[in-house]
């Protein structure tokens, strides 16, 4: 679900010569939609080789997904291992298939509450606010004592 190349997707996926209906394309959808499909999931994956924060993970995990990325850019510090998910090698596919085996295998030890409450508690609105204020003062708190 997005704004990619759906042709180019299309094409790696024959490619692949996956079974018809192994992969669901469905293109761009509304901030209300994209919030709907995730709830009706049971994982998120972001199998990145390239990644800054990944806003879609943001929202994965504030809809209490477990999340299987890569170890890039800074999903390191968003996923922590066995708590909201897994982390793999990026652009390693052996690795990749192990995650995919381990989020399965131990999908009942990932509390969808809890990674939804923990994705809160940081990404949230007032969370971010708070953050930006706490940084803020420290600074304006370092200026004053600088120039005293």
């Amino acid at each position: 679900a997005g704004d990619g190349d759906r042709q180019l997707l299309a094409k790696r996926m024959d490619q692949a010569d996956l079974p018809g209906g192994a992969v669901t394309v469905s293109g761009p959808h509304s901030e209300v939609e994209i919030a709907e499909l995730m709830r009706s999931h049971d994982a998120f994956i972001l199998f990145s080789w390239i990644e800054t924060q990944g806003v879609a993970l943001l929202e994965a995990q504030c809809s209490g997904l477990p999340c299987l990325v890569s170890r890039v850019g800074a999903l390191e510090g968003i996923v922590t291992e066995g708590v909201n998910g897994i982390l793999v090698k990026a652009g390693d596919p052996v690795d990749l298939a192990r995650g995919i085996t381990a989020l399965v295998d131990n999908y009942a030890l990932f509390n969808r509450r809890e990674i939804r409450k923990l994705a809160l508690s940081r990404y949230s609105d007032q969370a971010v606010l708070d953050s930006l204020e706490s940084v803020y003062a420290t600074a304006t708190a370092m200026d004053k004592k600088g120039s005293s």
